[in-house]
């Protein structure tokens, strides 16, 4: 069994590095000849001058076009974001002077709270004092009274050797 290589006749040698498609025509044909001398068919050149036309005109409208107000906006946005973030630093840096001043008036506060703290036991303890010398006062009242009582009971069951007739009896 033979294996036949080609069936079809070769107009010239075989070129591995272009894989042409074989149905094709040769490019040794007349009618591409023009395009196989300048690199490209005359519609592709025409097709590559109009993309290359509205390129330019897209970057010509673009740079003397709305392009520039678009520009002067964006510089206005630039300058008042400029602002807003100085803004907000300055709002920042009077926040943190606010904020070390608001931790004065807690640790002074704290302070504060300590001397009350301090001033309230002392005022209870002068207050469990006071109590208890009312409790004492009152233990004497009542020891007086009945010193008294007793001291006219005495009175009452002796004669009256006094010369003044009595009188401290008669005193309540």
């Amino acid at each position: 069994m033979s294996v036949a290589v080609h069936d079809r006749p070769h107009r010239r040698p075989h070129r591995p590095e272009l894989h042409a498609d074989p149905s094709a025509p040769d490019s040794n044909d007349d009618e591409h000849d023009d395009a196989s001398e300048s690199g490209a068919s005359p519609w592709v050149r025409r097709l590559a001058l109009v993309i290359a036309v509205v390129a330019l005109a897209g970057a010509v409208a673009l740079v003397f076009g709305p392009g520039r107000g678009m520009r002067s906006d964006i510089d206005r946005q630039v300058e008042l974001t400029t602002t807003q973030l100085e803004m907000t630093r300055e709002q920042l840096a009077m926040t943190r002077r606010q904020l070390a001043i608001a931790e004065e008036q807690r640790l002074a506060t704290l302070e504060t709270l300590g001397i009350a703290r301090e001033q309230l036991a002392i005022a209870r303890e002068q207050l469990g004092h006071t109590r208890e010398a009312i409790q004492m006062q009152r233990e004497a009242l009542g020891v007086s009274r009945e010193t008294l009582e007793e001291a006219r009971e005495v009175n009452r069951k002796t004669p009256d050797a006094n010369p003044s007739g009595g009188l401290l009896e008669a005193q309540p």
